[in-house]
């Protein structure tokens, strides 16, 4: 019986790529020309994979394929959905939406954890929602069933070592029977691995598990990549910040989030999108903050709390110029040059509560 068999065709060549993080993909050669399509199960000895034939056909009389687990959707593009829920959102809902629209099997352990009111959806692949709402923390299982959280501490293989790569931090193991447990999450000399890849050659089935951070090698790679060719990527956008005191007109703050990666921002200038305004701010309330043209030498305050939470209300507001405008409430009471007086009625168009 073939070592590797794609729905039931022998392969002569094949390379199973497990990543810690994401979905697993195959490269098959058959050893007849067999014409296959849609769902189909690549065994590897005694281990099946469910997956999906997303490239590849016979030519010249030979057949190879490219297997990706699941059902072939994680690539197929959604359109944009927008959810609101004032109580929150919760992710299990949200991902089960992607998972039915892309026409992929029930997500196996979805996170329960609630996210903000409002959530848009961008157009694009299905996959990318996964990265979206759970980034670096889901994976496919053989069958082909995505699943979340971290891949489960495995013990160290008992198969024959063939070779080490110090420099890669990876081991190539012998196979002849059993591939069962090598997974990301297996133990080796050089520590967990996070990616693992069994071929086919005429030498046999091999298995090489490389030691990385949890998140992979080629997904490190890429992070690094795309940060040292874009490294200001994360100053394009919007982030929460508290205000810890105020100096003059600017505004010293810590960010909300320590997941943000972003630094305490001394002395920043409040551009509240409104001329003629000034506010003594109330410590503790949150503010809106952009790096301006995406340069992080130029961070400005550029909103504020809404009006349902507790730190809205500033200490203060000043409308006006050289001389600033004064505001009364209702029962105020105020002057005007030798004439002092109550407020008792005030338009209907324009409020102020300070």
């Amino acid at each position: 019986m073939a070592a590797v068999t794609l729905a039931g065709a022998a392969c002569t060549a094949a390379t199973l790529t497990v990543p810690g993080v994401g979905l697993w993909y195959a490269s098959v050669e058959l050893a007849d020309a067999v014409a296959l399509s849609g769902n189909v199960s690549l065994i590897v000895l005694d281990t099946t994979w469910q997956g999906y034939v997303i490239a590849g056909g016979v030519v010249d009389g030979r057949a190879r394929y490219r297997i990706v687990a699941g059902a072939g959707g994680w690539g197929r593009d959604l359109p944009p959905r927008a959810y609101a829920n004032d109580a929150g959102l919760q992710d299990s809902r949200l991902l089960a939406d992607v998972a039915s629209e892309a026409g992929e099997p029930a997500l196996a352990s979805p996170p329960t954890t609630r996210r903000g009111p409002h959530f848009s959806r961008p157009r694009g692949p299905a996959s990318f929602s996964l990265n979206l709402l759970a980034p670096r923390s889901w994976y496919a299982r053989p069958d082909g069933v995505v699943t979340f959280g971290a891949r489960p501490a495995l013990a160290a293989s008992a198969l024959p070592m063939v070779a080490r790569y110090p420099d890669t931090r990876a081991v190539e193991l012998a196979a002849t029977d059993s591939v069962a447990g090598l997974l990301p999450g297996t133990a080796t000399e050089y520590g967990t691995a996070a990616d693992v890849e069994i071929s086919l050659s005429d030498e046999g089935v091999r298995a090489r598990l490389y030691a990385a951070p949890a998140a992979g090698r080629r997904a490190q790679a890429w992070a690094r990549l795309i940060a040292a060719v874009d490294p200001g990527a994360r100053f394009r956008g919007t982030y929460e910040y508290r205000i810890v005191t105020q100096s003059g007109e600017r505004l010293n703050l810590q960010p909300v989030r320590s997941r943000a990666d972003l630094p305490d921002l001394a002395r920043v200038p409040v551009r509240a999108g409104v001329a003629g305004y000034r506010s003594n701010h109330s410590p503790g309330s949150q503010v809106l903050v952009a790096f301006l043209d995406g340069d992080l030498t130029r961070p400005a305050v550029v909103g504020f709390d809404a009006p349902d939470s507790p730190g809205w209300l500033p200490l203060t507001i000043e409308l006006g110029g050289p001389v600033p405008l004064g505001v009364a409430r209702l029962t105020d009471p105020v002057q005007a040059g030798p004439f002092a007086g109550v407020v008792t009625g005030a338009s209907g168009r324009v409020k102020a509560s300070v």
